[in-house]
């Protein structure tokens, strides 16, 4: 298995000099601290001393890696792959990288490469189905999760997405099969229940899916779990719990652009407009590009008499690419 962690492996120094042993060693004290800064710090210092050892640029390339820098990272696990060519965890890694910074398509390369020297590396796969998913390729994805699933057949995690990438394909039944095996392996496992929960509301049963929606929080009180649950209740028109469950859903993640949206459309439905605007407000304040947000903001304003503001809004939805031919039908903007 292709380690992610540091290891502490023995690295063959040129004569063996005390310092570069004791920058060694210090640099494995800060990183099972955690501290990756001072592991760079360490290892440039180690690498003034001797740049000839790939495992010294794999090692800073990984903490840089966990601190977000990834195209300093890149290069380094690139200079490791020049002094041990196909080291398969400097692969791995620089496919991490390159998936962070969106080169999506060298990231597979990378993997690809991993998956031919260690063709039963499971987290290659698993981490190349990831990637697949991301970028919407799901049969793909599906054929990586699917042979990860039969080296570890009841690996959660994998059963997981599995369900989830048939979810995405609307292939409601086949992702029922995936969920109820979750459960069934791990009926502790909120997240199992939150999106089978979604997948009985894609077939049309929103009691089902609130059920559904109600075990998970009862395991974790997951923010995507209440505002699922809501969504469900406007459905049923239950709003006052909807309502209930968008402001818990907030309370828990206010950082969410989605909740508010969504808390705002129920209060345009309830004719609640100031309280909506205010929705969409916070809203536009997390995402300023949430088109429909604004679409959103001008039906408020267009109700509260604001048709300047709300003309404005118009625009705006209008510029970043939302149809906004109803509202313009509605509200006469000069």
């Amino acid at each position: 298995m292709i380690r992610l962690f540091f290891l502490l492996t023995f690295i063959n120094f040129s004569f063996c000099q005390n310092s570069k042993i004791e920058l060694f060693n210090e640099s494995n004290k800060y990183f099972k601290l955690n501290d990756h800064n001072n592991v760079i710090l360490t290892l440039n210092k180690l690498i003034e001393l001797d740049s000839t050892q790939s495992e010294i640029f794999y090692r800073r390339g990984f903490s840089k890696l966990m601190i977000k820098e990834y195209k300093s990272s890149i290069k380094d696990f690139d200079k490791a792959l020049l002094l041990l060519p196909k080291d398969p965890k400097s692969l791995f890694n620089k496919a991490q990288a390159l998936h962070e910074i969106a080169k999506n398509d060298e990231a597979i390369e990378c993997l690809n490469q991993v998956i031919q020297i260690e063709p039963n590396e499971f987290d290659a796969y698993l981490k190349r189905g990831q990637i697949y998913y991301n970028i919407k390729f799901y049969d793909k994805a599906l054929k990586d999760f699917s042979l990860v699933n039969n080296i570890k057949p009841n690996y959660d995690y994998v059963i997981n997405l599995l369900g989830l990438t048939y979810y995405k394909k609307n292939s409601f039944q086949e992702s029922l099969k995936y969920f109820n095996r979750l459960i069934q392996i791990n009926e502790f496992f909120p997240s199992a229940y939150n999106n089978r929960g979604l997948v009985y509301f894609g077939l049309g049963d929103y009691l089902k899916a609130i059920k559904d929606f109600d075990n998970a929080i009862e395991i974790k009180p997951l923010e995507d779990a209440y505002n699922n649950r809501a969504f469900c209740k406007v459905l049923i028109n239950n709003f006052n719990g909807a309502l209930e469950d968008y402001n818990i859903a907030i309370l828990l993640n206010p950082k969410n652009e989605k909740y508010f949206f969504d808390k705002g459309a129920l209060l345009i439905k309830l004719n609640r407009f100031n309280e909506a605007l205010e929705a969409f407000n916070e809203a536009i304040k997390i995402d300023s590009k949430l088109a429909r947000a604004y679409a959103g903001r001008a039906f408020a304003k267009h109700k509260l008499n604001e048709i300047e503001g709300a003309c404005a809004d118009i625009k705006t939805a209008k510029d970043l690419g939302f149809d906004v031919n109803k509202l313009e039908n509605l509200i006469k903007c000069k």
